[in-house]
């Protein structure tokens, strides 16, 4: 099982109103690397992940149970196309 940290990220992103600009100068990152790691081909530092659960007051449980948020955002997405 993958752990999909690029899709719960843009989810949980979208589901507190953060544009991917917000959200990267949240964590003192570039916006296209920011881009990059919600598209997944970049990779977080364990530091940046950490800074984004701070950040965000969420815990690693919370980030990683997020696939029923992430589910319900990608078929919400499929309808909307």
């Amino acid at each position: 099982m993958a752990l999909e940290i690029d899709k719960n990220l843009k989810a949980i992103r979208i589901l507190r109103g953060l544009k991917q600009r917000e959200m990267a100068k949240l964590i003192r990152i570039s916006l296209r690397y920011y881009q990059e790691v919600e598209q997944g081909r970049r990779d977080l530092s364990t530091s940046k992940f950490e800074e984004i659960l701070y950040r965000l007051s969420i815990t690693p449980i919370e980030f990683f149970s997020a696939n029923g948020i992430v589910q319900s955002f990608e078929e919400k997405n499929r309808v909307r196309k």
